[in-house]
């Protein structure tokens, strides 16, 4: 979550990819990752439609004007709300040398409120629960509707804005975990270091299903042959290049594919997919390939991130001061952290806020946190908000 958007995408053992991807409303029918996006980040603003219902996003403020509480926006959005919630501290956002107006982000809030008969701060509430409701919506779209059960994930948070959301994600889907890593708005940076080089290729072929394998292999080497090379000329050592084959597979008459990996059981795979994505399968169906792939990568060596030792349970050291935040059972005095003191093994008990100088993390009331020996908070989510 950064300050315009929400992408949300989901790893199964490998990272979700897709060739049905929509972009700016235009198909295109290239593997790209399965990543959904919505438009609600740190930027989204808060407004009333004409049916008098709070609606958040996806119109945002931007870089500029930004929040109101930036110095130069007017208009309420999701940062202003946890700022006046006491979620955001004012004096340590971006490690002190951006300073927040709170007034001025009250202000906004408090307009928004008399249109809806409400309290600056219950309309700060309301716009955190209907930014979380739009995310949960993302949520569900990559996972349930992809034929995942979301509670045996962990909830990885990164982006900006990720943070402060994560944890009330979690509890709504019936995540049990969220990890939050170090440096975490710059997560996507770290990964394209750590990314391997990958070429993807696609022929069309439009095959029946029972094709013998020894005219498919040879078709998919064709395409093989051009990855190896591309890859190599990359400057990828040979014995680090990687070969995957796929299929894009049906039932006669659908107009809808699923990518199924080439080996000799791949229809039996491609009827256990079809009922995990779909809820059936029909094994006696005649099926189709449509479009044969290959996908050649070239392992990188990523940058080496060293453990450090585990040391007390006691954050103490890492404590700030305690302030009052505002959650929807009410206020509460609450301990907050500074994220780069706290050290492998320690523990915060919720509700606590942990502040990184590149984000803001909120631990619930009824959540606990870990630091592990990477640095990395994981956080057990509770049931209570």
């Amino acid at each position: 979550m950064g300050g315009t958007s929400t992408d949300v995408s989901l790893i199964a053992t490998a990272p979700q990819v897709t060739s049905e991807a929509v972009i700016g409303g235009c198909p295109i029918r290239v593997p790209v990752l399965d990543i959904h996006t919505i438009g609600a980040g740190g930027g989204s603003i808060g407004r009333v439609d004409e049916g008098g219902a709070l609606r958040v996003g996806p119109q945002s403020a931007g870089a500029d004007p930004g929040p109101a509480c930036y110095g130069r926006g007017e208009l309420p959005t999701v940062t202003d709300a946890n700022l006046i919630l006491g979620r955001l501290a004012p004096d340590y956002f971006l490690d002190g040398q951006m300073q927040l107006d709170p007034a001025r982000a009250y202000l906004a809030l408090e307009r928004l409120g008399k249109v809806l008969g409400m309290t600056a701060t219950q309309a700060a509430l309301g716009m955190i629960a209907v930014a979380n409701v739009h995310m949960e919506g993302a949520l569900r779209v990559i996972s349930v509707e992809r034929g995942y059960d979301p509670r045996r994930f962990t909830l990885l948070s990164f982006g900006g804005a990720g943070g402060l959301h994560a944890t009330d994600l979690a509890r709504r889907m019936g995540i049990r975990r969220v990890c939050v890593p170090p440096l975490a708005s710059t997560l996507s940076a770290f990964g394209m270091l750590a990314a391997d080089v990958i070429r993807d290729y696609m022929l069309t072929v439009m095959l029946p299903g029972d094709t013998i394998q020894q005219e498919i292999a040879a078709r998919l080497e064709l395409l093989a042959q051009r990855g190896w090379q591309d890859v190599l000329a990359q400057g990828v050592p040979e014995e680090d290049v990687r070969i995957e084959h796929y299929l894009d597979m049906r039932y006669r008459g659908q107009s809808y594919e699923l990518m199924v990996p080439y080996n000799p059981e791949f229809q039996t795979n491609f009827h256990r997919q079809h009922t995990r994505a779909y809820g059936y399968s029909r094994p006696d169906a005649p099926v189709e390939i449509v479009n044969l792939r290959v996908r050649a990568v070239g392992k990188v060596l990523p940058p080496i991130l060293e453990a450090q030792p585990l040391g007390p349970a006691d954050a103490g050291a890492a404590l700030l001061d305690r302030r009052t935040v505002v959650y929807p059972a009410g206020a509460q005095e609450t301990p907050f952290y500074r994220g780069e003191s706290l050290l492998p093994g320690n523990r915060v008990i919720g509700p606590a806020i942990v502040v990184r100088s590149d984000t803001t993390i909120l631990v619930g009331p009824s959540d606990q946190a870990e630091v592990d020996v990477y640095g990395d908070l994981w956080i057990d989510v509770g049931t209570r908000e």
